[in-house]
């Protein structure tokens, strides 16, 4: 096509690309299409059955200009060595897992630049919210507000939220912290499809209160304050820690 080669190469199971056999391409000025699991480096390879024929860098690296690749639904490209790879991704999320912005990449033969145009269509962003027991009603919302400020394409996203960390004592239970973290979510003005609360875990009854707990936490508060950190902050640590140890 005007000149490129384009090289199509059919998808083999429990293959790799290269015991497919050496392709007369010119180097300069070719395309490789094919569906599999890319590899930057041999050492990244810990599969044995070969799955999804994989490629690596190295069987393709200067024996084509670009590849232009299939199986990962997610946008990603690599620019090493001579020859580019770049993944599209699926044009649409086609699962829950499948997160991040859909996009095309588009590749000029005249100069091989590629760039990438991100598309205006839905897609999941994940939002993991880690939660200590030194978060309160005033700065878990500005901790969750700055992770949503960074959403890229706000009318577009649909954000699936967990919270994860140790329950914060100054909330009287998880439906009080459910719902303060609803607010915040509710005032983003983006669209959020819901909130995971499973990975908080409570402080365990009476723990922080035991005598044998308190003398374990004044001991590393101590030891922080000789060794210049911050004794509060040791405590709040490792009073996460031993609860760790009680509430899985």
């Amino acid at each position: 096509m005007d000149g490129v080669g384009l090289w199509a190469v059919p998808y083999r199971d429990n293959k790799e690309f290269a015991e497919i056999g050496r392709i007369p391409a010119d180097p300069k000025n070719s395309v490789l299409m094919l569906h599999g699991s890319f590899y930057d480096n041999r050492r990244f390879y810990g599969m044995t059955d070969k799955k999804y024929m994989p490629v690596f860098m190295e069987d393709i690296d200067g024996r084509f200009r670009y590849a232009a690749l299939g199986h990962y639904h997610t946008a990603r490209e690599w620019n090493t060595g001579k020859t580019a790879v770049a993944y599209s991704g699926s044009a649409w999320a086609t699962a829950n897992t499948v997160t991040g912005r859909r996009a095309v990449f588009v590749t000029d033969s005249a100069d091989w630049k590629t760039r990438r145009i991100d598309l205006p269509v839905p897609y999941l962003h994940p939002v993991d919210l880690p939660v200590n027991i030194r978060d309160t009603a005033e700065t878990l919302p500005e901790k969750l507000e700055r992770m949503l400020s960074e959403v890229a394409d706000k009318d577009n996203a649909r954000l699936t939220v967990s919270a994860r960390g140790t329950m914060p004592p100054g909330f009287t239970s998880i439906d009080t912290l459910r719902r303060v973290i609803e607010d915040v979510l509710n005032r983003s003005g983006i669209k959020w499809d819901g909130l995971s609360m499973e990975g908080v875990v409570q402080i365990a009854p009476g723990l922080a209160e035991h005598s044998f707990v308190q003398g374990l936490l004044d001991e590393a508060a101590d030891i922080a304050g000789r060794e210049g950190e911050d004794p509060e902050l040791v405590r709040m640590y490792a009073m996460e820690r031993i609860n760790s140890i009680f509430v899985k």
